[in-house]
């Protein structure tokens, strides 16, 4: 691939470099491979037009992220084909995907190197005959799609499940990195068959059934999606809320999430938690046992802890693996608070060890992150949503794709918000809401009118008579 150039974002101690991201076709479907993995699979697939993002919207991470129902499988199928896809980070998941999307026989030489299965040879030449052990290899670059070649492979004795849980494990301990800056709370979301770890069990059923001409594409757990997107969108509420409240945790939870029937379901997946038994509405629970509620509060609190322990690191993983260049978002001048937690030695890991071909739509929320994080202008609460921000967002519904778009969108300076609404749509309603209610006032003000005009006359003509 050709090398795409990036763009400054964050002007702190080192800059974020985000690249142009590719965009891909993604279908929902059922898992048909019986391995206790995640009921829904998603199907990524290369666009034919190869388009390309540059850049997010002014907001994206306070309005169209933060606005997502996590529960709404087709939500997140939309979401990830208009903005892009979001995978587990470690253990390499999201760059395993995009190579398997270039590459089909990328798994197969995984396996053959450990044994899994083996591969005889190569050859340009389409088999006319013989047992579908043949596996044909289009190496697919968005640029050049390059020639066919055919594989012969033998998949006696492969066992997928096997085979997919040693490349999660084999991909994790290749960069310790990983293990040091993860928490076993985050890891332990991922390593799951129904997320990150069934996703590489069921790209090897995937190797082991489709024997022939295999298709560029790539399944991905709809779970490790799912948990992905909730894990970003608390993560931006949270720190943006932990500058807002004074790096208060439980006062995050009970002002932007437990009054946010959406971040509230994210909470859910991430806990697996019934609302109940936490704080409702942003109000204490009424319990006779005052001991009870306070335990509920400490409950709150372990679990924003290991929320924060959680999404600091992984926004650090995306900009980390798939940025030339970039800062952490646990520095100093970003999270000086009381939770602000140093994760070793960051000495030799602020660049990459190779300049990624292309970015990622996690890259580019994460760097939007970071601006926000140090630009020192103040968080807001929308008035009629409940939802934090920075600036109000417009309307967004698809990615910047223009490089003069995306040139302007990074170099614009943002100036401190004077509104009370996150976004255009809100401040639209809020106006509506107060014209019609000037309206029923004035109504209502007519009314009394004609009934005093009317008893006036009614008045005036008892005294004629």
């Amino acid at each position: 691939m050709v090398k795409k150039s990036g763009y400054n974002v964050y002007q702190g101690t080192h800059p974020i470099m985000v690249l142009p991201w590719f965009l891909y076709d993604c279908e929902l479907l059922d898992n048909p491979y019986d391995y206790g993995g995640s009921s829904k699979l998603l199907e990524v697939r290369p666009r034919g037009n190869a388009l390309e993002a540059r850049a997010l919207p002014t907001g994206f991470v306070t309005s169209v992220l933060s606005d997502l129902d996590v529960t709404d499988d087709e939500a997140i199928v939309a979401f990830c084909r208009t903005f892009g896809m979001v995978a587990c980070p470690y253990a390499r998941g999201f760059e395993r995907m995009a190579r398997r999307i270039e590459s089909p026989m990328s798994d197969a030489e995984f396996y053959s190197a450990r044994k899994f299965m083996s591969r005889d040879e190569t050859d340009l030449r389409k088999p006319e005959s013989g047992p579908m052990n043949w596996v044909r290899n289009r190496v697919l670059t968005m640029q050049n799609p390059g020639a066919d070649m055919y594989i012969r492979t033998d998949w006696r004795g492969f066992d997928p499940v096997s085979a997919g849980s040693d490349q999660w494990e084999h991909e994790l301990a290749m960069d310790p990195r990983d293990r040091l800056v993860s928490t076993s709370f985050c890891l332990g979301l991922f390593r799951d068959r129904t997320t990150a770890l069934g996703t590489d069990i069921a790209n090897a059923f995937l190797a082991y059934k489709k024997t022939g001409d295999r298709e560029n594409m790539a399944l991905v757990s709809l779970e490790e999606v799912r948990t992905m997107l909730a894990l970003l969108q608390l993560g931006v509420v949270l720190l943006g809320g932990l500058q807002l409240y004074n790096d208060n945790l439980v006062r995050v939870y009970q002002n932007l999430i437990a009054k946010s029937d959406g971040l509230k379901k994210s909470y859910e997946v991430l806990f697996n938690c019934p609302e109940s038994s936490y704080v409702r509405n942003g109000i204490p629970t009424v319990r006779q046992d005052e001991l009870l509620h306070m335990a509920e509060l400490v409950n709150v609190e372990r679990d924003m802890r290991r929320l924060y322990d959680s999404v600091v690191p992984l926004f650090d993983a995306c900009i980390r693996k798939f940025a030339p260049v970039g800062p952490f978002v646990q520095t100093p001048e970003l999270l000086g608070g009381k939770h602000a937690r140093r994760w070793g030695s960051f000495d030799g890991w602020l660049s990459a060890p190779d300049v990624p071909d292309h970015g990622s739509l996690m890259t580019a929320i994460s760097a939007q992150v970071c601006a926000y994080l140090a630009d020192g202008n103040a968080w807001h609460v929308c008035e009629r949503c409940g939802r934090i921000f920075k600036y109000k967002a417009n309307a967004i519904t698809s990615p910047i794709t223009s490089e003069n778009g995306a040139e302007k969108e990074y170099a614009l300076a943002h100036r401190e918000a004077r509104t009370v609404y996150c976004c255009k749509r809100d401040e639209v309603a809020a106006k509506r809401a107060r014209i019609a209610k000037k309206k029923e006032h004035d109504e209502h003000i007519e009314e009394i009118r004609r009934h005093n005009e009317q008893h006036d006359q009614a008045r005036r003509g008892t005294w004629g008579e």
